[in-house]
C-alpha cells in the first residue's frame, strides 16, 4: 500500500536519483540528485530526516533487473503458486530482492532486482536512517499500465513505450493486452550527440527489441502501437524516422502530465519523464508487484495481520456496544411503558374511588329498588300448577282411596291409587269403583286431560286353597295420568 501523503517516494537510477516529498501540503516539489555522491545526495536525505516516522519507497529504474517469463502446467491456485515460488528461487537463487505474478493460466511473470551498485549504495544508507523500511518496486512494472491510458488501442493488442529517463536513460517497456511483456534499458548518449543521432539510436533499438519478441508472437506484421514521452527536440526526428509501427504518439513530459491528468505537472520546456513516472506511482494506492526482503516482508505480514487483527477487534467491540446499546435503550423502554400503564392504572382506580365516594348516595336508592324488584318477583309469581291440582283431586278421592305413588314432570301428573273399600277388594267389583273415580277426576279438572290404565288383577297371595274360608285379597290400585295444557 502506497500513500503518497505519508511516506517519500526515492527514484534510484545508474545516472542519479530523484526524491518525492509527502504530498499532504500542497505539492511540493522533488528533489533531485544528479550522481549518488553523497554530497549530491545530502539535500535528499536532509529531507526525509525532517519525517523520520515516514516510510521511503524505491521505484527502481537500473540496469540490475531481470525478468524471465516461465510456463506452467494446468494446476490448481496451491499447486500453482508452491510451483511458482520454486521456479523463482531456482530462477534467481541469490536474489534478495524477487517476486513472481502469474500473468495467465499457462505463464508466469518471474523478476529479481540485484542490490549492487546503486541499489546497494542506497539501502545502506536508507539502512541508517530511522525512517521505517518501504516496499521496493521497479518502473517498468509499476508504469506499464500508463500504456493503455496513453494509447487506448494497445489495450487489446501490442503497446510500446519510450520513456526518457534522467536518471537512468531511454527505458522501453513492452505490453501485451495490457499486461507487462518486455522491458529494454538503454544508457543515455552524450549530451552533446544530436537529436537526430539519438533518435537513429532509439529507432535501432526499437527494431532490436522488435525482432526480439518474435519469438513471443510479435511478428512484422503485428500491429504495434508505441507512445514515446521524449524532448521535444527529439520529435520532429523521430517522425521522420521510418519505424514497423502501426500508429505512433510523440509526447513530452508536460504533455503527457496533462493527459495522465496527474496531481503536478513538470515545467513545459522539462525534457525527461522522470517525475511523471514518480507522480504515476505516487498516484495508486496499491503497487503491482512489490519487492521485500524476507525480513521486511515477514514484518509486512506481521504488520498487517496485527492491523487486520485490530481492525477485527474495534469491529467486534462496537457491535458489542451497539448490541449492548440496543438491548438497554429495549429494557428502558419496557420499563417506560410498564410505568406508564402503572400511572394509567393507578389514575383509573382513583378516578374509581372517587366516583364511588361521589356517587354511592345517588345509587343507594337504585339498590333499594332493585331488592325490591326481586321481593315482589318471588313473592307474586303464580304458584306451581301442581298445587292447583292437588285440591281437586283431594275433593274427588273424598276418603275412598289413597294415594300410593306421585310423579310430576313437564305438566304430566302420574298417580298411582289404591282403594280403601274391602268389598271392593273381590275379583269382579274393583273397576266400578275406579270408574266413578275416573269420572269425578274428569268432573274436577275440566281444563286436564285425565286418563286411566288398565285396573290391575290383586295378585294371589302364597297359600294353599281350601274350602275352609276365605283368605283376603291384596288391595286393587290403578293409574292415572294427568296431563295440563301448557299456557
Amino acid at each position: 500500500m502506497i500513500n503518497p501523503r505519508q511516506s517519500f517516494l526515492l527514484l534510484i537510477g545508474d545516472d542519479g536519483a530523484i526524491l518525492l516529498p509527502p504530498q499532504n501540503h500542497g505539492c511540493e516539489a522533488a528533489l533531485q540528485a544528479p550522481s549518488h555522491h553523497e554530497k549530491d545526495c545530502a539535500a535528499l536525505f536532509n529531507r526525509i530526516a525532517k519525517d523520520p516516522s515516514l516510510p521511503v519507497h524505491i521505484l527502481a529504474d537500473t540496469l540490475t533487473q531481470s525478468y524471465k517469463i516461465e510456463a506452467i502446467p494446468s494446476l490448481s491456485f496451491f499447486d500453482r503458486r508452491k510451483l511458482v515460488a520454486r521456479r523463482l528461487d531456482q530462477a534467481f537463487p541469490k536474489a534478495m530482492l524477487k517476486a513472481s505474478r502469474v500473468l495467465q493460466k499457462q505463464k508466469a511473470l518471474l523478476i529479481a532486482l540485484e542490490t549492487k551498485g546503486a541499489m546497494d549504495l542506497w539501502l545502506e544508507r536508507l539502512a541508517t536512517c530511522p525512517n521505517p523500511s518501504g516496499v521496493c518496486l521497479l518502473l517498468p512494472i509499476e508504469c506499464s499500465d500508463m500504456m493503455t491510458s496513453l494509447l487506448p488501442e494497445s489495450k487489446n493488442g501490442w503497446g510500446l513505450l519510450v520513456m526518457a529517463q534522467k536518471t537512468g536513460g531511454l527505458r522501453q517497456i513492452v505490453t501485451h493486452n495490457g499486461h507487462f511483456v518486455f522491458t529494454r534499458l538503454t544508457p543515455p548518449l552524450s549530451e552533446t550527440t544530436g537529436a537526430a543521432l539519438q533518435a537513429a539510436s532509439l529507432a535501432l533499438d526499437i527494431k532490436a527489441t522488435r525482432d526480439y519478441l518474435s519469438r513471443f508472437g510479435l511478428t512484422h506484421d503485428t500491429p504495434l502501437h508505441m507512445a514515446a514521452i521524449l524532448p521535444l527536440s527529439m520529435h520532429a526526428a523521430m517522425a521522420a524516422i521510418p519505424l514497423d509501427v502501426t500508429s505512433r504518439c510523440l509526447l513530452t513530459p508536460h504533455e503527457t502530465a496533462a493527459a495522465l491528468r496527474l496531481s503536478s505537472r513538470p515545467l513545459p520546456f522539462e525534457p525527461m519523464a522522470d517525475l511523471n513516472a514518480l507522480l504515476w506511482v505516487a498516484r495508486k494506492r496499491k503497487a503491482r508487484l512489490p519487492l521485500m526482503p524476507e525480513h521486511v516482508r515477514l514484518a509486512h505480514t506481521s504488520n498487517m495481520i496485527r492491523a487486520v487483527g485490530m481492525t477485527l477487534a474495534l469491529f467486534v467491540m462496537l457491535l458489542t456496544v451497539l448490541l449492548g446499546g440496543f438491548r438497554g435503550y429495549t429494557l428502558f423502554d419496557q420499563k417506560r411503558r410498564i410505568d406508564i400503564t402503572r400511572t394509567q392504572v393507578r389514575a383509573l382506580e382513583a378516578e374509581l374511588q372517587h366516583a364511588q365516594v361521589t356517587l354511592a348516595p345517588a345509587a343507594e336508592p337504585l339498590g333499594r329498588l332493585r331488592r325490591a324488584a326481586e321481593r315482589q318477583r318471588l313473592f307474586t309469581q303464580s304458584p306451581c300448577k301442581l298445587f292447583a291440582l292437588l285440591m281437586p283431586i283431594a275433593e274427588a278421592i273424598n276418603r275412598q282411596a289413597r294415594v300410593t305413588r306421585l310423579h310430576w314432570h313437564e305438566n304430566i301428573l302420574t298417580l298411582d291409587i289404591t282403594l280403601f273399600d274391602e268389598k271392593s277388594h273381590k275379583i269382579g267389583q274393583i273397576e266400578t269403583p275406579f270408574q266413578t273415580l275416573h269420572e269425578k277426576l274428569r268432573a274436577a279438572l275440566p281444563n286436564a286431560k285425565v286418563e286411566k290404565n288398565d285396573t290391575e288383577a290383586p295378585k294371589l297371595t302364597n297359600v294353599v286353597l281350601s274350602n275352609e274360608g276365605e283368605h283376603p285379597a291384596p288391595p286393587a290400585m290403578t293409574r292415572f295420568v294427568i296431563t295440563v295444557d301448557k299456557p
